[in-house]
């Protein structure tokens, strides 16, 4: 799994709530309008809000995700989505965690961090920049293996980086392996 498949989840989840106006049966819900009155974020009120918890499980059978070994994935990302006239925020407070299931090894995959979606004056994705920890995979007895933080914005067309503050070893392909790490191994 990597950070830019959770951005394009967020993305797609924060646009479907923002222009369908669904509401995703939280007591913090607010419901917004399918077409919301922006006059208020042109004179600086308040953006839509939309509060939700993703939570996920997901067994992999032996194979399908490493090679020699069933996985599961269990968590929940708690989600803030706020829409303004120009962008969209979406605060992530990411915690999971994978296990072996032939050896029952575990290992956490926590974050807390924001995307912030701007768009261009025809409402299409310019670009996603995402500030804080994405990544941050904790092995018990050593520590931090693997962490994304900092910030970096991304081309939304191309994927390309238009800017990076901070390490981002998985945005460039060179993070730990799970399926690695998951055998107990440092990588």
């Amino acid at each position: 799994m990597c950070k830019l498949a959770r951005v394009g989840k967020l993305v797609t989840i924060g646009v479907v709530v923002i222009t369908t106006g669904c509401s995703m049966e939280t007591p913090a819900s607010t419901g917004p309008n399918p077409e919301f009155d922006q006059k208020g974020h042109a004179a600086g009120g308040h953006p839509e809000t939309e509060r939700f918890v993703d939570v996920f499980h997901e067994t992999f059978a032996e194979g399908e995700f490493c090679a020699g070994f069933a996985v599961d994935l269990e968590g929940e990302n708690r989600i803030v989505v706020q829409a303004f006239e120009s962008h969209l925020v979406v605060r992530n407070n990411y915690k999971a965690t994978w296990t072996n299931l032939a050896t029952g090894f575990s290992f956490e995959d926590n974050g807390a961090w924001k995307d912030i979606i701007h768009f261009d004056g025809e409402g299409n994705e310019e670009t996603i920049t995402t500030i804080g920890s994405i990544f941050r995979i904790v092995i018990p007895g050593q520590g931090i293996v693997g962490q994304d933080t900092g910030i970096i914005t991304f081309d939304a067309a191309t994927g390309e980086i238009l800017f990076e503050g901070g390490p981002h070893d998985f945005a460039h392909g060179v993070g730990p392996d799970f399926c690695t790490l998951l055998t107990g191994a440092s990588s």
